[in-house]
C-alpha cells in the first residue's frame, strides 16, 4: 500500500518509474497493490487520480475527502478479482452509499474530471510552482525546496516551519505542516490566478520577514 505523492511524510513524489516496477513485483509476488488516493485523488495531482501518470493499473484505489467537494464521503475503487471478495455484509461504512453523499460525489466527479477542468488545475500550477521556485531562488536560505504536483504542494524549509505556519496564518494565509519541515499549500482546485499571486506574496513577505 503506498500513496502515489506521500503527503504527511513531506509531499514527496513517487516517481512513475517506481510505481510501474512496485506493480511488476507484485504481480510477481502475487501481491495485491493498493494505491492510497485518499488525498492525491479526485484531481489533486492535476491527472483525475495521481496514479494515472505511470500508467499502471492497482487492485485498490481508496478515494476520499475530494470526491465529497466538502460533504463527508468515502468510496475505494477495486478490480473485478478483488470484488469477488467484497461479498454482501463483509464490509460496511458510515459515509458510503447514502443518497445525498452519491448525488454530491456525482456532482463533483462531473465537473472535476472535464479535460477543461483538468487543464486549468495543469495550467494554474504550472504557475504556482513556477513562482514558488522563484521565491526558492530569492532566499535559499530559507526555502530548501519546493515538492509536489498539481495542487499538492510541498514547501520543505531548512528550519522549522511552525513559526513560518504561524505568520502565514497571521496574513490570512492558511497551511498544514508535514513531516521533513514541510509546510503543505493544498489551494482548493476552483482557485484563482489572481490568487495564487495574492498566495505568492504572503509567503514572499514572510520570507523576508524571518530572513
Amino acid at each position: 500500500m503506498i500513496e502515489p505523492i506521500m503527503g504527511e511524510g513531506g509531499i514527496k513524489v513517487i516517481p512513475d518509474w517506481c510505481l510501474r516496477e512496485l506493480r511488476k513485483l507484485c504481480n510477481k509476488k502475487k501481491i495485491l497493490l493498493i494505491i492510497d488516493e485518499v488525498q492525491t485523488g479526485i484531481s489533486r495531482s492535476a491527472n483525475f487520480l495521481a496514479f494515472e501518470s505511470s500508467k499502471i493499473k492497482p487492485d485498490i484505489v481508496p478515494i476520499a475527502k475530494g470526491i465529497g467537494g466538502g460533504f463527508p464521503i468515502g468510496a475505494v475503487l477495486m478490480n473485478k478479482k478483488v470484488a469477488k471478495g467484497m461479498t454482501p455484509g463483509s464490509h460496511g461504512s458510515t459515509f458510503g452509499g447514502n443518497p445525498l453523499a452519491m448525488t454530491v460525489g456525482n456532482t463533483v466527479v462531473d465537473i472535476v474530471s472535464s479535460k477543461k477542468f483538468l487543464n486549468n488545475v495543469k495550467n494554474l500550477s504550472k504557475y504556482f510552482f513556477l513562482n514558488l521556485n522563484n521565491l526558492k531562488k530569492k532566499y535559499p536560505n530559507i526555502i530548501k525546496e519546493i515538492r509536489g504536483r498539481g495542487f499538492l504542494i510541498g514547501i520543505q524549509l531548512y528550519g522549522n516551519q511552525t513559526k513560518f505556519i504561524k505568520k502565514l496564518m497571521d496574513n490570512k494565509l492558511l497551511t498544514i505542516r508535514a513531516a521533513e519541515n514541510v509546510v503543505r499549500v493544498l489551494p482548493p482546485l476552483n482557485v484563482k490566478k489572481s490568487e495564487i499571486d495574492l498566495a505568492i506574496k504572503v509567503i514572499d513577505k514572510v520570507c523576508r520577514e524571518i530572513r
